[in-house]
C-alpha cells in the first residue's frame, strides 16, 4: 500500500512540475514577443490579428488560464508598448476606465486587445461582446481608435468586432 501512496505522489508532483515548466515556457515566449514589439508596425486589422495570434495562441494551448493582451499604437501604427494580465480560469479582471486611461497615458491612438477562453468555448459570449462595445464607444469618445478585439478559442482566433451583435450595439455611434 506504502509503494502505490509513494507512485501516487510522484506522479503527483511530476504532472504539477510539467504544468509548472510548460506555463513558465509560454510566459518566456509570450515576453520574447513584447520585448521586441515596440516600435513594430501594426498597420491593418489583418496584421494585428496575426500578431495577436502570436501571443494567443501559446496561451490557449498550454495555459489553463484567461489572458488579456493591451497593445497600444501611436500615430504611426507602431506599438508603444504592450500589457499582459493572467486571469483565472474563466476570466481576467480589468476595467475599461483602466485599459482608457492606459491609452490616454500612453498618448495612444490606436488600442489592440485580445483574450484567451479557457476550456472549450469556440465562440464569444455575450460578456466579451458588451465589454467589447464599450470599450469601443469609450475610447472613441477620447478619440482612440480600436483597432480589434480578438478572441483565441476552440476554433482559432476570431474577432468580436466582427460579430453582428457587436456592430449592432455600435451602430451610428
Amino acid at each position: 500500500m506504502l509503494i502505490l501512496i509513494a507512485i501516487f505522489l510522484i506522479w503527483v508532483g511530476l504532472a504539477i512540475f510539467i504544468k509548472y515548466y510548460e506555463r513558465k515556457e509560454v510566459m518566456y515566449k509570450i515576453k520574447e514577443i513584447i520585448t521586441v514589439s515596440p516600435g513594430s508596425l501594426v498597420d491593418s486589422r489583418g496584421r494585428a490579428e496575426d500578431y495577436m495570434s502570436g501571443i494567443l495562441k501559446p496561451a490557449y494551448n498550454i495555459l489553463n488560464c484567461e489572458v488579456l493582451v493591451i497593445i497600444y499604437l501611436n500615430e504611426a501604427d507602431k506599438i508603444i508598448t504592450t500589457d499582459i494580465r493572467m486571469g483565472g480560469r474563466n476570466a481576467v479582471l480589468y476595467s475599461i476606465d483602466e485599459i482608457v486611461g492606459g491609452a490616454v497615458g500612453k498618448e495612444a491612438v490606436k488600442v489592440i486587445l485580445g483574450h484567451s477562453h479557457a476550456g472549450n468555448y469556440n465562440a464569444p459570449g455575450g460578456h466579451d461582446i458588451s465589454d467589447c462595445a464599450s470599450l469601443y464607444l469609450s475610447l472613441s469618445s477620447k478619440k482612440i481608435q480600436l483597432m480589434g478585439d480578438f478572441l483565441a478559442c476552440r476554433s482559432g482566433v476570431k474577432s468580436i468586432m466582427d460579430t453582428l451583435q457587436f456592430k449592432e450595439m455600435t451602430e451610428g455611434r
